[in-house]
This record gives C-alpha cells, structure tokens and sequence, in this order.
C-alpha cells in the first residue's frame, strides 16, 4: 500500500485523488474513518442503537420491579390476622 501511495505521489496525484483511488479498488473501509453513509452508517449507529435499547429494558425491568414490590406490601389487617392464625391462643396480643 505503501509503495502504491509512494507511485501515485511521484505521479504528482493530490491526497484526494489517491484516497479515491483506494476508494475504488478497496471500497470504503480503507478509509481510516468510512462515510457516514449506507452499511457504514449502520455500523456507526449500532452501539447508539444498542445502549438505548438496553437502558429502555432496564428501565423497563425496574419499573416492573417497583410494581411487584408495591403489590406485596401487607395491610395492617393482613398482619393482625396471620398474627391471630400463626400464634398460640396464650400468646396473642390484644388487637388494639
């Protein structure tokens, strides 16, 4: 690659006609930074893509965590009757 950019200078080619020469014979992954555009655009979105897709599904599982854990909150009712059905009768505390 070298020795192809070497000749080309020699040849008295600019920068821009050299990098549209590899351009053409390799496509555009030669570039050290592609174009923004078609299948390289894909490849410079995808990790975007991805982290906000993982921080919806987090967000998500969270959201859905809360709401479990607000559900299983007890009443004061339920504990006193779990109280009344779980200890002995000599033990239970008067119900206030």
């Amino acid at each position: 690659m070298r020795r192809l950019i070497a000749e080309q200078l020699a040849q008295g080619k600019s920068e821009a006609e050299i990098r549209q020469f590899f351009v053409e014979r390799y496509g555009p992954w030669i570039l050290y930074e592609p174009p923004k555009q078609g299948l390289t655009l894909w490849v410079w979105l995808s990790p975007l893509i991805g982290l906000a897709l993982l921080a919806y599904g987090l967000w998500r599982y969270l959201a859905a965590t809360r709401a479990r854990a607000a559900q299983r909150d007890v009443s004061e009712e339920e504990i006193a009757r779990l109280e009344a059905e779980l200890l002995p009768p000599d033990t239970q505390h008067p119900t206030p």
